[in-house]
């Protein structure tokens, strides 16, 4: 998964989301909601009165949802979830440390080539780069897309990784057992470095994200399973914060949003391996550039 978030730019990216459904050997499905809550500051009153800006949203979107809510920009930039989704499932139902799921992570953040994908969707994206410098020098080396087959440097994401793997490598020389240690590298970017810097450039760049909003965030496994016309399903409360209506004191967001997920063809007791993977939100990292 970490590794996907490096590669798979145009779907997904370590700033979007990832709900995952893992299946234990007792046959037991769990659910992780890898879904960030919307920033305190989001208010809909501040989406009424806030006038939309050039390239927040787009033609697939014309006048953003309901003509308030943008669709690109720092504006409907969440937590990101898939970090603390992914420590958890790695926490609660892996073995291995962070630093040997990392590894491949980093390995690719250092260097990769492009394929016809990802190469399109930075081509096409690059109005949008324009207007961000930290996002053009990123995605738009030397001033230009890169081509298909060219080698994709990502030299900040690489060093946010290390990191983290850092954080776990110290925690163990302290003394910690292999879970604490996966605690302390969600500690280092969710209440860290990184939450202070992605604080800082929210601020500096009319964003609505906090330090106080990554602090408070936390991801909880769930294993509520429901049954519908003879199928087995799983429904997991993705995304609650604040209120998306005009009933009451109100955050956008408070939509509770179920997302029932049918794993009778995803999850076969014939498969050797657990199958932990993306049931649904696998958005591009282009809302935030930290």
């Amino acid at each position: 998964m970490y590794a996907a978030s490096v590669t798979e730019l145009s779907h997904f990216g370590l700033g979007g989301e990832a709900p995952i459904l893992i299946r234990t050997k007792d046959g037991k499905v769990h659910s992780i909601a890898g879904v960030g809550t919307m920033p305190k500051m989001a208010t809909a009153e501040m989406f009424r009165n806030r006038p939309l800006q050039p390239f927040e949203v787009s033609e697939h979107e014309p006048g953003g949802l309901k003509g308030i809510i943008t669709g690109a920009g720092l504006m409907p930039a969440l937590v990101p979830g898939m970090v603390d989704g992914a420590l958890v499932a790695l926490r609660e139902y892996g073995t291995m440390s962070f630093e040997q799921v990392i590894a491949p992570a980093i390995d690719l953040a250092d260097g990769f080539a492009l394929d016809d994908m990802r190469s399109a969707s930075i081509a096409y994206s690059q109005p949008f780069f324009n207007l961000w410098p930290t996002s053009k020098a990123h995605f738009l080396p030397n001033g230009r897309p890169l081509r298909t087959g060219e080698i994709f440097r990502q030299p900040d994401l690489a060093r946010t990784l290390r990191g983290m793997a850092e954080a776990e490598k110290k925690s163990l020389a302290a003394g910690a057992t292999r879970e604490a240690a996966i605690d302390k590298v969600r500690d280092y970017f969710y209440r860290g470095e990184i939450a202070h810097k992605i604080d800082a450039f929210s601020r500096a760049n009319g964003g609505l994200l906090r330090y106080e909003d990554m602090a408070a965030f936390k991801v909880q496994p769930g294993t509520r399973v429901d049954h519908f016309q003879g199928l087995s399903g799983l429904q997991e409360r993705l995304l609650e914060s604040g209120s998306g209506d005009d009933r009451g004191p109100e955050h956008i967001g408070r939509l509770r949003r179920p997302a029932r997920v049918q794993f009778g063809r995803l999850y076969s007791p014939r498969r050797r391996s657990v199958e932990a993977g993306l049931c649904g939100s696998r958005h591009l990292l282009r809302r935030s550039q930290v």
